[in-house]
């Protein structure tokens, strides 16, 4: 039964790593906030425990989890660039406020 239990486990949340990873996004904007909408949003608003108000994140942490991903949340390398820069700093200051 437990053998079973954790395949299920591991198969919602592969299902929910596959509808949050947008590994093929492309950002069409170099705007953070607008990037966040597209990208980031669907799986960090509105989910309980991924939420990232309230965190104080660093833009060291923001960056090299975009970068290689890690703890559920894929990598998005593929946002580079002055668009990286613009949503390091988006999420960053959105980290910081309580609302």
């Amino acid at each position: 039964m437990k053998r079973a239990a954790r395949f299920l486990f591991v198969w919602a949340l592969s299902g929910l790593l596959l509808a949050c990873g947008r590994s093929s996004y492309r950002p069409q904007t170099t705007d953070g906030g607008s990037i966040y909408r597209e990208a980031c949003a669907p799986c960090h608003e509105g989910n309980p425990g991924h939420g990232l108000r309230g965190l104080d994140l660093q833009p060291q942490a923001v960056e090299r989890r975009l970068r290689w991903g890690g703890r559920g949340m894929p990598a998005f390398p593929q946002i580079r660039g002055e668009a990286r820069q613009n949503l390091v700093r988006y999420v960053t200051e959105m980290s910081r406020s309580r609302e």
